[in-house]
């Protein structure tokens, strides 16, 4: 079948309209009959309940088995509730009329996707308190690498949420030179920054030669503030790194992010500091222009368009 050709070439305004219209019909039928939610809560109860009494805690102790146990009940619980969900469409022919709908396919798949997104995240919120009183879990203790998760969200760019996790019991940040340097940097504070410059002189270089690519770290967290700030301390503008993790394995430059992502503001901030436009990124060869092209940002290749050679 195929959707009405009037509509399946529509504006994207109106396809995310139509998406966000079968969204909400299907939360508002879940809300109704509470089905697939009460299920799929149960079964995840029941999971957590499972593991917890059949491990032995001579072979295996909580703290271990945890972040496994986590995964698998939110895997196994979503599978209850996304089956819920479409036995429910499919009960009656209602899934056939939906298809029969002068509707694009696109919006269909966005609209049942962002439904099945929120039943999920439901699911999660119910079952995280029991997970942490079952396994005995304390969310604001160290990693398995001593890392906290405040000082983890600090040096990836994420200074609201340690200012959540402190708020809510995690100890306050006492990070050592070099994190707090990129926690500094990333949140663009300048002050805390020239404090800890003042008592390491050094540090900036050292940074420099530890965390080359930090600057399009930066870029991913979509700061323009930040790269500046990393610029005018003597970083690579036109460093290559992963936007995907804090890596400085070199795979893309931050003008890049800045294409992909249609971050106006940052592109043109990098290339005021000297971002090259015809950089190619290391594994498609590809220019910013074409990352803009690729994810179809417009004003990026109205930007990019008269900078770039090919």
């Amino acid at each position: 079948m195929r959707s009405c050709p009037a509509t399946a070439s529509g504006s994207v305004p109106e396809a995310l309209r139509l998406a966000l219209a079968i969204a909400g019909k299907d939360i508002r039928a879940e809300l109704r009959s509470r089905t697939a939610l009460l299920s799929a809560v149960v079964f995840a109860a029941l999971v957590l309940v499972v593991f917890n009494f059949a491990r032995d805690p001579t072979a295996l102790s909580a703290t271990d088995l945890a972040p496994s146990v986590l995964w698998v009940t939110f895997a196994l619980a979503a599978m209850v509730a996304l089956n819920r969900a479409f036995t429910i469409e499919r009960e009656h022919g209602a899934l056939d009329g939906l298809l029969l709908a002068p509707v694009p396919r696109g919006a269909l798949f966005a609209g049942k996707l962002l439904a099945n997104l929120a039943f999920v995240g439901a699911v999660e919120l119910v079952t995280l308190p029991l997970f942490v009183l079952f396994f005995n879990v304390d969310l604001t203790a160290a990693l398995s690498n001593g890392v906290s998760a405040a000082a983890m969200a600090a040096t990836t760019g994420h200074a609201d949420l340690v200012d959540y996790l402190v708020a809510h019991g995690a100890p306050t940040l006492d990070l050592a030179p070099p994190e707090a340097f990129t926690a500094a940097v990333l949140a663009a504070d300048r002050a805390s920054l020239s404090r800890l410059l003042t008592g390491h002189p050094g540090l900036a270089a050292t940074m420099r030669a530890e965390r080359p690519a930090l600057i399009t770290w930066a870029a991913a967290c979509g700061s323009a503030a930040a790269a500046e700030l990393l610029a005018e301390l003597g970083f690579d503008v036109n460093a290559k790194g992963r936007t995907d993790m804090p890596s400085d394995q070199p795979w893309q430059t931050a003008l890049h992010k800045a294409a992909e992502d249609g971050n106006l503001e940052l592109a043109r901030t990098l290339l005021r500091l000297g971002a090259d436009p015809n950089i190619r990124d290391q594994r498609f060869g590809a220019t910013p222009l074409g990352w803009a092209r690729h994810f179809g940002q417009q004003e990026l290749i109205d930007l990019l368009e008269p900078l770039t050679a090919d």
